[in-house]
């Protein structure tokens, strides 16, 4: 984080993740608390090594899970940005815009699908995109078939038109 910030600021040195928390069993709330504090972590280690919280907040980005309760990820992202705006601000002295943004990257969740019901999944997929489009930086999507074989075309194109559609959904 100490070289990126001196030799590459451009770079985003590290992606705190959440995901397989919420995979292994946790609830949204847990994910987000554990990510969340993971990523306090990180800053006070840069705050000891003497670096300004403006050089180095930037370059943190975060990785969280997605499920089928709708309006309860909507609120976890929601709460995500603006607990970490208010405590880099209040409490580490942020300034800078930048420092203030929670860059996220969101992935649907793998254990909400079923390999019985493999086009059921296009719909828990979409919904689960659906509450994060707005707000993440980056979606990718889980295909109808992801918890039984390896993709083949069918499915794959269901994924795609998937993401067409939340994303043009999400649209302004």
């Amino acid at each position: 984080m100490e070289f990126c910030t001196q030799e590459v600021p451009r770079y985003y040195p590290l992606s705190i993740s959440g995901y397989h928390i919420r995979e292994a069993g946790s609830t949204a709330v847990q994910e987000l608390a554990f990510t969340i504090a993971s990523g306090f972590a990180h800053i006070e280690l840069g705050l000891r090594r003497g670096l300004d919280i403006d050089s180095f907040a930037p370059g943190l980005s975060f990785f969280f899970n997605s499920h089928v309760d709708f309006f309860e990820e909507i609120a976890k992202f929601r709460a995500a940005r603006r607990i970490w705006a208010r405590w880099l601000k209040e409490r580490y002295g942020a300034k800078t815009e930048r420092s203030l943004m929670l860059k996220f990257h969101t992935q649907t969740a793998g254990v909400s699908l079923t390999a019985q019901q493999p086009y059921n999944n296009v719909v828990r997929t979409a919904t689960e995109a659906l509450a994060e489009r707005r707000l993440c930086s980056r979606l990718p999507l889980k295909g109808p078939a992801a918890r039984a074989v390896a993709p083949a075309e069918r499915p794959c194109r269901v994924t795609a038109t998937a993401a067409q559609v939340a994303g043009s959904a999400a649209a302004p």
